[in-house]
């Protein structure tokens, strides 16, 4: 169970403005559960998603992962955390440009030194449609191949929770569609718990759970 317990994240401008972020949001979040959560663009869901995975630190508040408070931790153990718990998807791919498919997705396993389960990497570049692009670099893949590429390297060590922020942000309309239905159908075969920050409203008719965002604060939960 993730629980965020009065989440404030405050940024002072040079101009010495005070930009709240998040301002004092609390949510419960039960395992397995698929969440999108929406709002539009600057009201606070990347900061929250980063603070979700221990990218970023609240000003104030914090967040515990199955009674772990993630948020007191230091960053040479959460970052030992992140890599073993959590797969990250972004809107940038953040693909390693002088590998293949293959090597980008094994990347992180080889990193957390675990030996790769091969039928398991057979069903995520089946379930991605990668299975012709191992040997690809990714400048000679599609914008929606790099896409599902960052999304099996995402899941490659089978992460508890899964961070998803504007994963179809770059897509065209059919890549984006072929991103949603593998990230929803990866989410369900493996019970994983997924978060999807996104603008697109599509979004909640795939994930069980919606929570609306505004000026950082929640609006709204269904």
């Amino acid at each position: 169970m993730i629980k965020v317990e009065n989440i404030f994240k405050i940024y002072n401008e040079t101009q010495g403005d005070e930009v709240r972020a998040l301002n004092g949001v609390t949510l419960q979040m039960d395992d397995g559960l698929s969440f999108c959560i929406l709002g539009k663009s600057g009201c606070g869901k990347s900061t929250l998603l980063h603070i979700l995975g221990g990218l970023d630190k609240p000003t104030s508040g914090r967040v515990l992962i199955n009674d772990l408070d993630i948020t007191s931790m230091k960053e040479n153990e959460l970052s030992i955390y992140r890599r073993q718990n959590i797969g990250f998807v972004f809107q940038s791919y953040n693909l390693v440009p002088e590998l293949n498919v293959k090597e980008n997705i094994i990347y992180p396993a080889l990193l957390a030194r675990k030996s790769i389960d091969n039928d398991y990497f057979d069903y995520l570049i089946s379930a991605l449609e990668l299975k012709n692009r191992l040997s690809h670099l990714p400048g000679q893949c599609s914008g929606g191949q790099q896409q599902r590429v960052a999304i099996a390297r995402a899941l490659i060590n089978k992460p508890n929770l899964i961070l998803c922020d504007e994963p179809t942000g770059n897509l065209d309309f059919a890549s984006s569609e072929k991103v949603k239905e593998a990230i929803i159908s990866i989410h369900k075969s493996y019970q994983s718990t997924l978060i999807v920050v996104t603008h697109d409203s599509d979004f909640t008719d795939l994930c069980e759970k919606t929570i609306i965002l505004q000026d950082g604060k929640i609006q709204g939960e269904t």
